[in-house]
């Protein structure tokens, strides 16, 4: 339950920038509570039409066979049209695991990594934010998206050294943003980066005596 409401606030705050920037005209913003009781209603129904064995889970096990569904569903929609890198598993209790240790900016960096929708260009072109009329990183060789930068990106090759020794000498995007050893070094390694400008300030802040 604690994974979905991390996620589903991170979501929401990226959405509502987004709106915010493009200058869209919103309509009257459902609060928390309409957002929790609007799922578990949805949660409630679902498990009224899901299988008998189902009846017997305890709360959490509901819950957490719920948002699983849900994730599944919104998958499949997706699949047909992956327009961003993002992890690929669906949501269980592990997935704290990777925050363990995090300062809240670092779980949020590594929140947005982990779905895709992030500050980076490609993503900010694709939901047509004005002023990222393309998505190409500023290299020219590529798109700028997690995958980019973290792996590939020549004009971060002197500071991916640093990535590379704290992976045992080669790079993988899922291992990066879905082990615990990778995800912590994964979020503070591209807060430092100082590519997406919400996080530039903390980055001077955290990091200022590092290296």
């Amino acid at each position: 339950m604690e994974v979905g409401r991390i996620i589903e606030n991170s979501y929401a705050w990226i959405r509502a920038r987004i709106k915010k920037r493009s200058g869209y005209k919103t309509t009257r913003k459902t609060t928390i509570k309409e957002q929790r009781d609007s799922w578990a209603r949805e949660r409630e129904e679902w498990f009224r039409q899901s299988q008998p064995m189902r009846q017997r889970f305890t709360e959490k096990q509901k819950v957490l066979a719920a948002w699983k569904n849900r994730w599944q569903e919104q998958e499949a929609k997706r699949k047909e049209q992956d327009l961003w890198d993002q992890v690929k598993r669906p949501l269980d209790p592990t997935i704290l695991r990777l925050h363990k240790g995090l300062r809240k900016v670092e779980s949020s960096m590594l929140i947005q990594l982990r779905i895709g929708r992030t500050g980076l260009r490609h993503f900010l072109n694709k939901v047509r934010v004005p002023g990222y009329e393309s998505g190409q990183c500023e290299c020219n060789i590529g798109l700028e998206t997690p995958r980019h930068v973290l792996l590939h990106c020549p004009q971060e090759s002197e500071r991916r050294e640093a990535l590379k020794e704290s992976q045992g000498g080669s790079l993988d995007l899922n291992r990066l943003l879905d082990t615990p050893r990778g995800a912590p070094v994964a979020s503070k390694w591209m807060i430092r980066s100082g590519r997406i400008p919400q996080f530039q300030l903390a980055g001077t802040l955290l990091y200022r005596g590092d290296k």
